[in-house]
């Protein structure tokens, strides 16, 4: 059964261009909302093996999202550049788990 479009049948006010524009006022969506809430960054499946990642920006904070050896999701901020260096599930000589990224929870991001 198909209503057709059930939306704004009438013109509306938009929110004041501040709301766009403003530094302060983007900061407080950050922390009131992105910052504070798990974030739908992508589908799980299309991490496909161990080793598939994808990283993604939320607000200020870049966040690696990885396939571990166990096929878990794991998901870090990542704190320098060099944190996005990750060690493949068969380990390499010299390769060592970078301490520039931690895991994180909703909570973490700000």
């Amino acid at each position: 059964m198909n209503k057709g479009y059930t939306g704004l049948t009438s013109l509306q006010e938009t929110l004041p261009a501040s709301f766009y524009l403003d530094p302060d006022h983007h900061q407080r969506e950050l922390n009131a909302i992105w910052y504070r809430h798990w974030v739908y960054v992508g589908r799980a499946e299309s991490l496909h093996g161990a080793g598939a990642f994808r990283t993604i920006m939320i607000g200020s904070q870049n966040i690696l999202i990885v396939r571990d050896e166990n096929l878990e999701l794991q998901a870090f901020i990542i704190l320098a550049v060099t944190a996005a260096q990750y060690c493949a599930p068969k380990k390499k000589a010299g390769c060592e788990p970078n301490p520039s990224s931690v895991p994180i929870t909703p909570g973490d991001i700000h």
